[in-house]
């Protein structure tokens, strides 16, 4: 039943609280991108080393975190806005964020980013992305 009740809740956050997931949401998004990208790219795979937990496994820990983030905001918008796994994530190579995540450009951001500001093109993260990720702490 308590879980029922968290569930409800989810209608009733508030505006402020929709766009600090809405941030947490992005920034996870870019820093599991980003380890992703590092991971490929050293060896050849998604994800090399060994989970420390079986939940951590196939997608960095950020990046599920991301896509919870995600299904929650899709419940609470009625629609499914924002990506919540990997294959509907890379339907956004080279969309702009502020095309499918446009609360993301708050006046916080607004200047920060290019207007075409992507997290991915043509299947590689961006030097944007992995900025994103850096400021969420993802080590190069």
């Amino acid at each position: 039943m308590a879980n029922a009740k968290k569930i409800q809740n989810i209608h009733n956050l508030s505006p402020q609280q929709i766009k600090r997931g809405t941030q947490a949401m992005l920034e996870h998004l870019a820093a599991g991108l980003y380890e992703i990208q590092k991971s490929t790219d050293t060896y050849g795979e998604i994800y090399h080393q060994e989970p420390t937990n079986k939940s951590d496994f196939p997608y960095p820990d950020r990046l599920m975190r991301a896509f919870n983030v995600a299904a929650a905001l899709n419940i609470v918008n009625g629609n499914q806005q924002y990506p919540t796994d990997l294959y509907e994530l890379m339907q956004k190579d080279g969309v702009p964020v502020r095309e499918w995540c446009p609360a993301f450009f708050d006046a916080d951001n607004e200047n920060r980013y290019d207007p075409q500001f992507a997290l991915t093109r043509n299947g590689r993260v961006t030097e944007e992305c992995m900025a994103l990720g850096r400021r969420v702490g993802v080590k190069p």
